[in-house]
């Protein structure tokens, strides 16, 4: 794959999405779809507790 496409994906999506390179796409599995996505405030709140133990 071209390295300049996957930081494209990255930076659009936030998150690390490897770019397809030809190859079948997995399909999603449905309950993680419907499942609630951690806001980042919640996750930060999350590590810096984790940092104050």
């Amino acid at each position: 794959c071209n390295i300049e496409a996957f930081a494209n994906t990255r930076k659009r999506n936030g998150n690390a999405v490897r770019e397809k390179c030809g190859r079948k796409r997995k399909r999603k599995k449905k309950f993680q779809e419907t499942r609630k996505r951690k806001t980042i405030e919640e996750k930060a709140t999350e590590v810096w507790k984790k940092c104050r133990k």
